[in-house]
């Protein structure tokens, strides 16, 4: 009887002082970062209770110090508890992480350290060491920008303090929803002030992370928002996973899961858009699905199947063209790659210059008055946006282009068009917006 006593209470690390297994942290070559990001890993712990007594050491080229700030998922994937953490204060230069978890029973025990990640902190951005405050990405700037036709523009900044904006969504009483790759969802407010945060359990970081949001059309009374991210089921596939969240009083939770996307190799990409129609349009991978709102197949789609149309390397933007009524689909993979298309219609496609490495696309709206049916693409590599306008005889067909913000801000990771009129863009750490100024501003 003794015994069994034994092997119940070893169930347990605290009880039997286990040494906890070493975190997983992903390696993939040197990674340019600013030093204000988050590390994400996998953590084996037997259940929650175990995983909840573990605590973290970092290891900057050999330097021991804890990680504070951890969190972890509730729920374990093949690979274990994803758990996050923001980065200690990095110098710039090239620097080597490792990872440890360790337990306090009378003494410390420590796992083995994890594989080592490799970063280089750019100089421009690394934190400061005066004071404790990180210093701006990138200083805006605040001159006028003049479009080809003469439209004059403001740079204005919307929200500060954000990790990595995936997706923003605009709420009807003017708030905006910020999508963080790191599975968050904040809610910037009319003050700029910016909410801590909804996490999101279940997203896979490593795998590509929260990807896209969207506000269900009649989110003022039911307050749903749909997001799209990357996860991994019990069976350790890799899926684009659809989920339903609900708002109360800036914060997200009572996730339900509406469709899982299988990969099967294809990239973790992704793009969320809610057509004229109602139906949720899921950019994922190869394919881009349309879905009721509640994940279920539409009646009357092809052979009874989401897939709405198929065939690209690596879809990620999905935007509706407001003259023609047509899905834009933003296709990249890599550098060789690089299109954007009417859904279905691959013999339309247009290729991208390779100065503009695409990380998002958006269509002017009516309430855009500069930039009315005109294709906005966002460039996080390339630092800019590039305006398509298009033949108001022939909606399809483009008449032009320019660029815009031109190392003005830094890269763009997505962009999408304001109810108030404006173009609204997000870069690695903020949210801000593109007006047109008015006499009465200047």
């Amino acid at each position: 009887m003794s015994r069994r006593w034994i092997l119940i209470l070893c169930a347990s690390s605290i009880a039997c002082n286990r040494t906890p297994p070493a975190p997983d942290v992903p390696s993939t070559g040197v990674e340019q970062i600013t030093g204000r990001e988050s590390i994400g890993w996998d953590q084996r712990a037997i259940d929650p209770v175990e995983l909840a007594s573990f605590r973290y050491a970092v290891y900057v080229d050999g330097n021991r110090s804890e990680l504070s700030g951890v969190s972890c998922a509730s729920t374990s994937s093949s690979g274990g508890y994803g758990c996050s953490a923001r980065l200690p204060p990095l110098s710039a230069g090239r620097h080597a992480i490792q990872l440890a978890a360790f337990i306090v029973a009378g003494s410390i025990v420590e796992s083995a350290r994890s594989g080592t990640l490799e970063v280089n902190v750019s100089a421009a951005s690394s934190p400061s060491s005066v004071g404790g405050a990180a210093p701006e990405r990138v200083q805006w700037r605040t001159d006028p920008v003049v479009t080809s036709d003469g439209v004059e523009m403001r740079i204005e900044a919307v929200a500060r303090n954000l990790e990595r904006p995936t997706g923003l969504a605009f709420m009807p009483d003017g708030r905006i929803v910020v999508a963080e790759q790191q599975g968050s969802i904040r809610v910037a407010g009319v003050d700029g002030v910016v909410s801590n945060g909804s996490r999101i359990e279940d997203v896979n970081v490593r795998g590509g992370g929260l990807l896209a949001v969207a506000l269900d059309p009649q989110f003022a009374v039911n307050h749903f928002a749909y997001i799209v991210y990357t996860a991994r089921p019990r069976d350790g596939s890799a899926v684009i996973r659809l989920a339903r969240v609900r708002e109360a009083a800036g914060t997200f939770a009572d996730r339900v899961a509406l469709y899982d996307q299988p990969l099967d190799g294809a990239d973790a990409t992704a793009a969320l858009s809610i057509g004229p129609d109602g139906k949720l349009y899921v950019a994922a991978g190869g394919d881009v699905l349309r879905l009721n709102r509640d994940g279920t197949t539409p009646d009357g789609q092809p052979g009874y199947a989401p897939v709405y149309s198929s065939g690209y390397h690596a879809a990620r933007g999905l935007a509706w063209q407001p003259e023609s009524g047509l899905l834009w689909v933003l296709d990249s993979a890599g550098s060789a790659i690089a299109r954007v298309m009417p859904a279905g219609r691959p013999q339309t496609a247009r290729a991208l210059p390779r100065s503009t490495p695409p990380s998002s696309i958006a269509f002017g709206t009516d309430a855009m008055a500069a930039f009315r049916n005109d294709l906005i693409i966002g460039s996080d590599e390339g630092r800019h946006l590039l305006r398509v306008r298009f033949d108001p005889r022939a909606p399809t067909t483009v008449a032009g282009a320019e660029r815009l913000l031109q190392d003005a801000v830094g890269g763009i990771r997505v962009v999408a068009a304001g109810p108030d009129g404006a173009l609204y863009f997000a870069t690695a750490d903020a949210v801000g917006r593109l007006a047109a100024v008015t006499a009465s501003r200047r």
